[in-house]
């Protein structure tokens, strides 16, 4: 259950159901985005009000939202999203969603991810106590992967919408966007707390400047190559630098 539009500080958490990973998010403001998001899903519905996701003994999903501003006791547009948990989240919507196996904090990055390890994989593997840090350069779209954009476009990301040459950057906690933006023509600075480290990432496509710049603690980070740079750390110190050209395909 989570509430949107009221008076209180933003509130984030996480924790797992089963071996699921859930992540809880809210925003004070009037038009601040609300998540909940089950196994990498989001079902927050993003509309002011009670938002709830309810999760029956069979497997089931049922999300709603109540307007209690409209009217406190109609739930407003009830979805039942009809997705069975068999040995984890399986998304029958388009059949790119792949449950992690073990959604446990992300403690040892081995048993998760590699050098070797795919966009999609990043995206999609980085959960419960994992942070990811994502840096654009120059030119990114040409290559990126139909996947992969509707992965993004679950976790909330702009990188879902990039366009030619656009510079992206964003911070992201146990699966929950922290801070992001996208621009065409400026550099993009944006900062932000996390596992205990302090985050600093620029970005710029062609026009804006063409660079990349991911720090962690004051450390550079970024492999500072065309396409998507991306580092990926936890709380326990360990981080990963990734590069993919989604221009080249490389």
């Amino acid at each position: 259950l989570h509430m949107q539009a009221h008076s209180f500080p933003t509130r984030r958490s996480s924790d797992l159901i089963g071996e699921v990973a859930v992540s809880l998010s809210a925003e004070p403001v009037a038009g601040g985005k609300s998540v909940i998001r089950f196994g990498g899903r989001d079902f927050g519905r993003d509309k002011d009000g009670i938002a709830i996701l309810q999760l029956r003994d069979n497997g089931m999903l049922i999300s709603a939202v109540f307007d209690e501003v409209i009217d406190p006791t109609e739930p407003e547009d009830v979805v039942d999203a009809k997705d069975q948990l068999v040995a984890g989240l399986v998304d029958l919507d388009d059949g790119f969603y792949q449950p992690l196996s073990r959604a446990e904090p992300f403690l040892d990055f081995e048993r998760y991810l590699s050098k070797g390890s795919s966009l999609f994989e990043v995206l999609t593997k980085c959960q419960i106590g994992c942070s990811m840090a994502i840096s654009v350069k120059d030119e990114a779209t040409a290559a990126l992967p139909r996947e992969v954009r509707q992965q993004a476009g679950r976790m909330g990301l702009a990188l879902a919408e990039l366009e030619f040459r656009d510079g992206f950057a964003a911070i992201i906690e146990d699966g929950i966007v922290l801070v992001q933006a996208r621009s065409h023509t400026d550099l993009i600075e944006i900062s932000e707390n996390s596992q205990s480290r302090q985050v600093a990432v620029k970005s710029a496509g062609f026009e804006g400047g063409n660079l990349s710049s991911i720090s962690l603690d004051g450390q550079e980070l970024s492999l500072s190559r065309r396409g998507i740079n991306i580092v990926v750390f936890n709380g326990g110190g360990q981080e990963i630098s990734f590069h993919f050209d989604t221009h080249g395909g490389s």
